[in-house]
């Protein structure tokens, strides 16, 4: 068709076959690290560093806070309908919650995915006779600073988390 087509990288770039297939004239990368594993997977065209634009505003953050007083969890599962399914998901949510339930100094936060299913996470933990775990609107903005720590599941949040320096 003649049409110039472009792919921005989403996450991390691994290894893999599937880069190999993509029809695109170039793909914006976050570093010349992942330009060069789309190379190692056989890609074909060509691809430009262009940074991470979502990353920028983190270093603008006052991170100054006393540590040993935060109390807040933050749990950010996967949306359990890719690599990752749903009943994994489950599982890290009754782990996430349990913890929570026993250790009830801590306050848990749960935002779903923007690609998942928010009603699962509200269905569960509206069975709880807890009031230390909150359902966060998955739309909502995550203020990663504000966390003692935060759990996940094979997600790109541990490179915000590394840059707001939150243990994962």
């Amino acid at each position: 068709m003649g049409i110039e087509t472009m792919s921005i990288q989403h996450g991390s770039i691994g290894k893999h076959h599937k880069f190999s297939n993509l029809n695109v004239n170039k793909y914006l990368v976050w570093s010349d690290k992942f330009g060069q594993r789309l190379i190692e997977s056989n890609f074909k065209s060509n691809y430009i560093p262009v940074g991470c634009p979502a990353y920028d505003s983190y270093f603008n953050i006052d991170r100054q806070s006393d540590y040993e007083k935060k109390t807040d969890l933050l749990f950010l599962p996967n949306p359990g309908v890719s690599e990752t399914p749903e009943s994994e998901v489950e599982y890290a949510l009754k782990m996430c919650c349990d913890y929570a339930t026993r250790f009830n100094k801590f306050r848990l936060f749960i935002k779903a995915h923007p690609g998942g299913d928010q009603k699962i996470l509200e269905d569960y933990v509206d069975k709880l006779d807890t009031k230390n775990i909150v359902v966060l609107d998955k739309q909502s903005k995550i203020e990663y600073h504000k966390y003692l720590f935060v759990f996940t599941m094979n997600s790109t949040v541990g490179l915000d988390c590394a840059v707001h320096k939150v243990p994962i």
